[in-house]
């Protein structure tokens, strides 16, 4: 009889050779040149907000007819029934509700912002919060493809290993990074793949906010526009690339790098990473669920104090950083669900409203948009 062996190290060779696979083809880390790249080609599904996202992730799942009754059909979204593959039953007789989900989505889309909550009321076992589970699945799964890819940024700081040029203004042995010509993309030097060992520190932004809006405003409606013409397609420029801004930490940061490269924009942009994630519901990546409680969903704390504020390039030292945390922050460009609201006491429900309307909340760092 033969029989073959397979040895623990060819398991994970194999393992291995498929996230390296996977890295490359999912394009998981870039420069902001080789993100522009891929926006120029994809402008529209790159710049879309929240309510596109999902709208696009339903349709993405597709419709299909069913019986209603003797004579009449209904339309069924495939994204309710995928929960049957999570080893629960999928959602069976709510295609009006799920209907009325899909219009208030459209009609986000249309007026180019989410300035409102969707309230699903009903008895027990009406399938209120299996529709959110089946959406927060849908977001998951969706954001896994081709199409469905999502981009945020970092900001990374070399070390003094790689042989860069400190700032005059900030003398010290650990420098921001300037002028190293071993780091290239598209023939522009960038941070953006230097090794783990190459860097004195890489700074997230909580907020995941599209790396678009590292451009000015001004800019960024003439990127899309000129793109989108490029591809013949007629789309209006997103009401969020025009007033959007970025969270109150990576403006000051943004804003301390271009003082101190004296408005060489170029060189800010040399410490963006791109890089594209995936909606978790497990680990509270832009999906987020909010239990009956008294607290604010969002808070700020200064980082500055910290210990390992050491480990900072010295011009970030000298600014006031705040890092932000709380279910509105998770949820961020995605999907939230309020878990029994109105369970909720009264006075919960003040800060909510004004932030459902203004489409921000308001920390001690300042507004930050939703």
């Amino acid at each position: 009889m033969n029989s073959h062996i397979i040895h623990s190290s060819d398991v994970m060779n194999g393992i291995s050779e498929n996230y390296k696979k996977e890295f490359k083809e999912k394009k998981f880390l870039l420069s902001y040149d080789e993100f522009l790249e891929i926006y120029k080609n994809n402008a529209v599904n790159l710049s879309r907000n929240s309510s596109e996202y999902i709208l696009d992730m339903f349709n993405f799942f597709g419709v299909s007819k069913i019986k209603h009754g003797y004579s009449d059909y209904k339309n069924h979204f495939e994204l309710f029934s995928i929960l049957k593959n999570k080893n629960k039953s999928p959602i069976i007789g709510e295609e009006e509700a799920h209907e009325s989900i899909y219009r208030v989505l459209e009609q986000f889309v249309k007026q180019g912002k989410v300035d409102k909550l969707i309230l699903l009321h009903g008895p027990n076992g009406s399938s209120k919060s299996s529709a959110a589970e089946a959406i927060a699945q849908g977001l998951e799964e969706y954001s896994k493809t081709d199409e469905g890819a999502i981009y945020k940024f970092n900001w990374i700081f070399p070390n003094d290993k790689i042989g860069f040029e400190g700032l005059s203004e900030y003398p010290s042995n650990k420098h921001i990074g300037f002028e190293n010509g071993r780091y290239q993309s598209n023939g522009h030097k960038s941070y953006a793949h230097i090794g783990d060992d190459e860097i004195l520190c890489k700074i997230i932004s909580e907020f995941r906010e599209n790396p678009i809006y590292l451009l000015p405003s001004e800019y960024r409606n003439e990127l899309f526009t000129n793109f989108i013409h490029k591809n013949t397609t007629k789309v209006t420029t997103p009401i969020h690339l025009l007033h959007g801004a970025l969270s109150a930490k990576n403006k000051n940061i943004f804003d301390a790098l271009l003082i101190a490269y004296k408005g060489d924009f170029e060189k800010v942009l040399r410490h963006i990473q791109i890089e594209r994630f995936f909606f978790s519901c497990r680990y509270r990546v832009g999906i987020a669920t909010v239990d009956p409680q008294m607290a604010m969903d969002a808070n700020d704390r200064p980082i500055n104090i910290e210990k390992n504020i050491q480990n900072y390039p010295p011009i970030i030292q000298n600014i006031r950083l705040f890092e932000s945390s709380g279910e509105l922050v998770d949820a961020n460009r995605g999907f939230i669900e309020y878990s029994d609201l109105l369970k909720r006491p009264l006075e919960s429900f003040k800060y909510l409203i004004s932030t459902i309307e203004k489409m921000n909340i308001i920390l001690a760092s300042g507004l930050a948009d939703l």
